[in-house]
């Protein structure tokens, strides 16, 4: 990745002092010849917007697109006299307002653009609303104040919750952007920051006088630049990631990518290109900029624009070499309207080529081979390997900052589309739907721009899509629907909450499967990895933790709930086909699970699915690039990039596997089992078959992990001629024992839902359905006194205490009832009868014993004496 600079035409004739882009993708300049100027993106002058009366010191335009409210003011400008000042896009100047004492040094809009951030010489630092009014002193101070950014919790809520970030003097200092006062004299100022400093970190950042700070909204991770000629990079607590060694001046501009990928940094006469972790991507050095006073990003991330002191003071530069890899296929960014491909599965002249547009190419991606390009209004879909023409050409009513892919389609935020800031649509251009986060209550806090698929916070399935939630109180993952009601009309609702007990960081989704199937991994900010399964998570919108507890029943179990996987986890990702899911940890490990639906199928399964490797990836910031089922690429701290196998010398086998069960070829997954002979190969086998309700293909792989017990079940399961009884069964082995009950139920078999509940010594839930249904009570008196009887133990339940008076038990009669009711099974007109196979799971046990029965025979001879293309399934020692 590159910068590529270019130097703007002359039309300040002194230094600019500030400079901000528009929703329309127009770049304003302010200079120190009281005029603010007008550019497009690619720094071709547009001609004098106003002139002024003041020196403008900082500026930043409202993210509210130009159909929002056309008398709303489109920017806001600190000016060296103290006073803030409201501008229209045509530079007519609405209000102005004494703001602070002294020169205003910094102006911030929140991203909502509710509320505007400023700060000045004075030390104050304010909050105001559009309009103009004073809403509230956030700090006060002795010392300048010369920077001061939102956190993203204050960008999704208009400054009323959440924290502002403070450069004063050496330190950084985190306040409360809901700690105002009504009055502005010194004595209520100064309260308001000793009560503020009482209860908000601060730390010495910068040997030198911090000039600079932003706080990426995306990653909510912060950079500052300093006197002491350094940029850090800290984490929202505090703490320092990266340091970047002692440059020849000092650091005095610093501003995020819309993306959070990447953030720019200047100084006199240089500008680098820097990773999110802190490590340089591009270093431009030009002896005819002078000092960078500001630096301010496209909303797609493309073009970084910056303020310097040598005329003509603006410069645009442009972020090339930008890469997206799917399989062997690599599409890089060689100019602001050419992409180049290169696919080294092609052969002659496919082998590489170059899409070439009439405007420039925004944001765009590539995962399951196809290729989004973002092209002024509107979305290129190019399949892979068909490059001659894009495959669907889509409208999106805005220009598209960002792509989030699945399968079958791809989701598009817009800028100035305010109607729908999120838009789904299918691969052959056909729209799905759109998603409106912010007219819904349920997710009034997440705002689209600040949604990422790369960093997690909003992942797209074929059925659905998962919302990180940015609140100062609580996180959640949300979850909407994409299918039901959107072909009448209707907009997609949330279906799903999950309230997690810490702050989530991010949360992706599977590809693999139908809804059934589908799974949320999800890290917290204890750096612990979760995996939920979405079709069980509590339905409509919890408020809070308790609300969560309400919407599940009593007797939900673990299955409702996420499941802890591991913990210390940096970076992780789902298989780009598969099932399989990778961790990463900045210790170097990567810890892969070929199977991850096995933790709600059979986690007995989830050890022999589970490798661990080690790697070179190392440090903070590191970032899993690709996981293609068996191949993981990493990118760590410094940027180097580390590919490794993750599950070692079998793993191309892993996403034959997967795409076999995908398709219900069971035969040719045995077969590749038997072929490999490798456990954790069978173990994926078996939770793929029990997830799928395929009986005889998991009996197969039970029998070759020589899991007899449960193969025993899987071949009573199978022979029993209920339909009903057999899926009870089923959920009963796969741990989910409400729904077993649930089948049972809703089938009339009130005797056998009794029944498993006394299995499982649920005696409260036995008794009630007994006491309901009026049946079978003195049954469930005779199991509890003949349990009770076996402890020692005397009856202590108050419901089994009164019943017992009103029931009278006896054994003989119990037993009777218990025979009659079997009876009364076989004799059901909706009972269903089908023939038992059970011959191949019994050859593939004769296998595993006629193998453990000669162990002196060679291996040579046992492969004689096989039948040609059949192999035994374990690989356990003998």
């Amino acid at each position: 990745m590159r910068l590529e600079v270019k130097r703007c035409g002359n039309v300040h004739s002194e230094l600019v002092a500030a400079v901000g882009w528009n929703a329309e993708n127009e770049l304003y300049s302010c200079g120190d010849d009281k005029q603010i100027a007008r550019w497009n993106a690619n720094g071709d002058a547009g001609g004098k917007v106003c002139d002024l009366d003041a020196f403008v010191t900082a500026m930043h335009f409202s993210p509210a697109p130009r159909s929002a409210d056309a008398s709303a003011a489109a920017f806001a400008a600190a000016c060296s006299d103290g006073t803030l000042r409201f501008f229209l896009r045509n530079g007519r100047l609405e209000k102005t307002v004494e703001a602070h004492a002294g020169a205003v040094t910094s102006v911030r809009w929140t991203k909502d653009a509710k509320c505007v951030l400023t700060a000045g010489e004075d030390g104050a630092v304010k909050s105001w609303s559009p309009g103009g009014r004073l809403r509230g002193v956030v700090a006060a101070g002795e010392t300048a104040v010369y920077a001061a950014a939102w956190s993203p919790e204050s960008h999704a809520s208009g400054g009323e919750t959440g924290r502002v970030v403070v450069a004063r003097g050496k330190n950084l200092r985190m306040h409360f952007a809901n700690k105002s006062v009504g009055a502005e004299t010194a004595t209520t100022e100064s309260a308001a920051d000793s009560r503020n400093t009482a209860s908000t970190p601060a730390w010495r950042a910068h040997d030198g006088v911090v000039l600079a700070v932003d706080w990426c909204a995306v990653s909510n991770l912060l950079v500052s630049g300093g006197e002491d000629r350094k940029y850090k990079v800290w984490d929202p607590h505090g703490r320092l990631l990266f340091s970047c060694a002692e440059r020849d001046h000092a650091v005095t501009a610093v501003a995020w990518s819309p993306s959070g990928a990447h953030f720019a940094a200047g100084a006199f006469n240089c500008v680098w290109l820097c990773d999110a972790a802190g490590w340089c991507r591009e270093t431009t050095s030009n002896t005819s900029l002078g000092s960078t006073l500001s630096l301010a990003w496209s909303d797609d991330g493309r073009v970084v624009a910056g303020a310097c002191a040598k005329a003509p003071g603006v410069f645009v530069g442009t972020v090339l070499d930008d890469r997206r890899a799917f399989g062997e296929c690599v599409a890089r960014l060689v100019s602001p309207r050419a992409i180049r491909v290169a696919d080294a599965e092609a052969s002659g002249a496919s082998r590489e080529r170059t899409i070439e547009t009439r405007e420039n190419v925004g944001a765009f991606a590539f995962e399951h081979g196809h290729l989004i390009l973002g092209v002024g209004t509107k979305a290129l879909v190019y399949e892979k390997g068909k490059w001659g023409a894009p495959k669907a050409s889509v409208e999106l009513g805005g220009r598209a900052t960002s792509f989030a892919q699945s399968r079958v389609g791809f989701a598009a935020h817009c800028v100035g589309a305010s109607d729908a800031p999120l838009r789904v649509f299918s691969y052959d251009g056909q729209k799905a739907c759109d998603v409106p986060l912010q007219k819904t209550a349920s997710v009034m806090n997440v705002l689209p721009s600040t949604l990422r698929s790369t960093h997690g916070t909003l992942s797209l399935a074929p059925e659905c899509v998962c919302v990180v939630s940015r609140d100062a109180s609580t996180k959640r993952v949300s979850f909407f629907n994409l299918k039901n009601d959107v072909s009448r009309g209707a907009e997609p609702k949330p279906f799903a909450t999950l309230s997690h007990a810490m702050p989530v960081s991010s949360a992706r989704l599977n590809q693999e499967g139908g809804f059934e199937a589908r799974l949320v991994a999800f890290v917290d900010e204890n750096r612990d990895l979760f995996v939920a399964r979405v079709a069980s998570l509590p339905k409509g919108d919890a408020k809070d933790d308790g609300s969560r507890k309400q919407t599940l029943s009593k007797k939900a179990g673990l299955r409702a709930f996420p499941v802890r996987l591991a913990g210390g986890v940096d970076a992780f990702a789902w298989s780009e086909s598969g099932d399989g899911l990778v961790a990463a940890s900045k210790s170097g490990a990567v810890t892969a699970w070929h199977c991850a639906m096995a933790v709600f199928v059979d986690p007995d399964l989830v050890r022999t699915t589970k490798s661990v490797t080690e790697t070179t990836a190392r440090g903070d910031g590191l970032f899993i690039e690709r996981f293609d089922g068996n191949r993981v690429t990493i990118r760590s701290g410094d940027g180097a990039i580390c590919v490794s196998s993750v599950y070692g010398p079998n793993g191309t086998f892993f996403p034959t596997l997967h795409a076999d069960c995908e398709n219900r070829q069971w035969d040719r997954a045995i077969r590749l089992c038997r072929f490999v002979r490798d456990d954790s190969l069978w173990a994926c086998l078996a939770a793929r078959a029990v997830a799928a309700d395929e009986l005889e293909p998991a009996a197969i792989a039970y029998a070759a992990l020589e899991a007899i017990e449960k193969v025993r079940f899987i071949e009573k399961a199978r022979a029993t001629p209920n339909v009903a009884r057999r899926a009870a069964d089923l959920a009963a082995f796969k741990r989910e024992p409400e729904e077993a009950e649930r089948i049972l139920l809703g089938a009339g078999l009130v005797f056998r839902a009794i029944e498993l509940n006394l299995r499982l010594f649920d005696w409260d839930r036995a008794l009630e359905i007994a006491l309901e249904h009026k049946t079978h009570i003195d049954t469930v008196l005779c199991f509890r006194a003949a349990y009770l009887k076996r402890s020692g133990r005397r009856e202590d339940k108050k419901d089994f205490v009164a019943a017992a008076k009103e029931v009278e038990v006896s054994e003989e009669r119990v037993r009777m009832k218990m025979a009659q009711e079997r009876e009364r099974e076989k004799n059901m007109p909706s009972a269903a009868r089908e023939a038992t196979k059970t011959g191949t799971v019994a050859k593939e046990q004769g296998r595993v014993a006629s193998s453990k029965a000669k162990p002196g025979v060679s291996s040579k001879a046992s492969a004689a004496a096989r039948p040609a293309g059949t192999r035994t399934g374990s690989t356990r020692s003998r």
